[in-house]
């Protein structure tokens, strides 16, 4: 799995908007293009930079930008009316579309990303082959209620920190950022310091709050925007391709808002990296390729 160099980057038109796109690797190659979406909501698809390195000259590996973050068009004024998760599911249509390889592909969904490939998936799309849900949720309360679960288990006290500031609604506090910093060092990225591209990634979800909030709400604790109550567990029989789920033994998505994946998506492969919590590519870079690239 050598790094292939030919990058092509572009823009799609979207209706009102423009999707930022870089793909790496031969879309003409004997394997399915993979298209890759990225989580957050907008995260922006630095942080999964390294899985280019699944591209090469048998494939091409895509990544994107979602609407109002990175080099997409920023769309910035709009609420939870329009950032729902049609939308997302409009965009990467567009995408799948635009670049001309809807007659055969294959997805793969990170964190909020898997969300979006797993509703994808459901919808039976002809050219999609094969599907892989890293590190996602098939349903928000169960995540919620999990993520709530491993605060109240942090060191110290992060854990009541945190509680009494959710409690209170005030998240804006030293004591709240730096009890956060301890949640996310155990359950989002263990590898220290983070990585350049995944800081790069907070950058641009810093930079679009309105979308954050608009999907999640206040925090992973209280999720209340578009996501809150969704579910696609109820659905997910009607994945009718090979699929491959993973991820963390130390994950803020824990295994009862994973579980569904692997156990109603027909002949699904599961799989938990004990050494990783949310970003297996970083904290384990090279089990997570071989991986992927061997169910691919």
């Amino acid at each position: 799995m050598n790094r292939y160099i030919g990058i092509n980057e572009g823009k799609i038109e979207c209706g009102e908007y423009q999707t930022f796109y870089r793909i790496f690797g031969n879309t003409n190659g004997r394997n399915r293009p993979l298209v890759i979406v990225h989580g957050g909501p907008a995260l922006g698809h630095d942080y999964l930079i390294g899985l280019s390195r699944l591209a090469g000259p048998e494939r091409a590996v895509v990544l994107y930008d979602q609407a109002g973050c990175g080099r997409s068009t920023a769309l910035r004024g709009k609420g939870p009316d329009y950032w729902t998760i049609d939308h997302f599911l409009d965009e990467l249509d567009s995408l799948i579309s635009g670049l001309g390889i809807a007659g055969r592909y294959d997805l793969l969904g990170q964190s909020f990303g898997a969300c979006i490939a797993a509703e994808h998936a459901v919808r039976r799309p002809e050219g999609m082959k094969a599907l892989i849900l890293a590190n996602g949720f098939a349903d928000s309360d169960l995540f919620v209620d999990g993520a709530r679960r491993l605060c109240a288990e942090l060191p110290g006290d992060a854990g009541q920190v945190i509680e009494t500031h959710e409690s209170a609604g005030i998240r804006n506090t030293e004591a709240y950022q730096v009890a956060m910093g301890v949640f996310a060092s155990a359950h989002l990225c263990r590898t220290q310091p983070w990585p350049a591209e995944l800081m790069q990634s907070m950058a641009h979800f810093g930079e679009a709050a309105e979308i954050v909030s608009s999907v999640l709400g206040p925090s992973v604790f209280n999720v209340d925007g578009t996501l809150g109550g969704w579910s696609v567990a109820d659905r997910l029989s009607n994945i009718a391709v090979p699929t491959l789920a993973f991820r963390g033994a130390h994950d803020e998505v824990v295994e009862e808002a994973f579980a569904p994946f692997a156990r109603q998506i027909p002949n699904a492969e599961a799989h938990v990296f004990e050494h990783s919590s949310h970003m297996p590519h970083f904290e384990e870079p090279e089990a997570c390729l071989a991986l992927i690239d061997d169910f691919l």
